[in-house]
């Protein structure tokens, strides 16, 4: 039985070479899951793999804002998420739109997070009314 993080390893590489088709890997991951009774862990497994990738230059982002991102706002998070990293990574970059953020942005990296949106800045501000 393998460990999750020689598991994570295998994944990143074959996706690093794309030795194996994305959908197969998955296949691949998922069944590993079941079958070594780990379904529990599939988050840390992403997380895993995540970090992996990130320590061979390639690191996926997460952003979630209220309005698309501009071209502009977009090569700023790519510095930023660039300079958070000791050696130059690749990024690629999955934006999601969520009105409900009202403004701002949260990035979602390998390494942590941060959460730059006016609705987290809202709740903020009435907590600290409401103590």
């Amino acid at each position: 039985m393998k460990s999750r993080s020689k598991v994570a390893q295998f994944a990143a590489d074959a996706l690093l070479q794309q030795s194996i088709p994305r959908d197969e890997l998955i296949m691949m991951l998922a069944a590993w899951l079941k079958d070594s009774k780990n379904s529990r862990q599939s988050n840390y497994l992403i997380q895993d793999i995540a970090k992996k990738l990130a320590d061979s230059g390639y690191v996926y982002i997460t952003v979630k804002s209220a309005y698309p991102l501009t071209d502009a706002s977009r090569d700023a998070i790519v510095d930023f998420v660039q300079q958070q990293f000791t050696a130059k990574v690749t990024v690629e970059i999955d934006e999601i739109i969520v009105p409900k953020l009202i403004g701002g942005v949260q990035i979602d990296t390998p390494i942590g997070s941060l959460d730059a949106t006016v609705k987290r800045k809202l709740i903020q501000i009435i907590k600290g009314v409401q103590r």
